[in-house]
């Protein structure tokens, strides 16, 4: 390709998203906004002891009983949901005694 014809090309690119830009940000002055900005809303923190009573003795046993079905073979992305309920149990005795 020549060179002139680049530089045209590279003119005619420039000109278009210039133009683009500029067609955008006056109209977005001009007309009503499309979008409302609602705020956030933001849940209270969980106190300490807010598991307390929430998983029974027997509730504990039966996980416990289910993952010595090998497991971590069958499902291993679900250890994570079973740690996170016996670190819940745990915390809880801690804060019953």
């Amino acid at each position: 390709m020549k060179t002139t014809k680049r530089k045209l090309l590279l003119f005619l690119f420039s000109a278009m998203f210039c133009g683009a830009y500029i067609y955008v940000a006056i109209r977005s002055f001009r007309s009503k906004p499309v979008l409302t900005v609602q705020p956030i809303m933001v849940l209270p923190p969980i106190k300490d002891n807010a598991f307390g009573g929430l998983i029974s003795k027997e509730e504990y046993d039966r996980i416990e009983r289910f993952k010595k079905d090998n497991l971590e073979k069958i499902r291993p992305s679900l250890m994570d949901s079973i740690r996170q309920f016996e670190n819940i149990y745990h915390a809880q005795l801690n804060n019953s005694r």
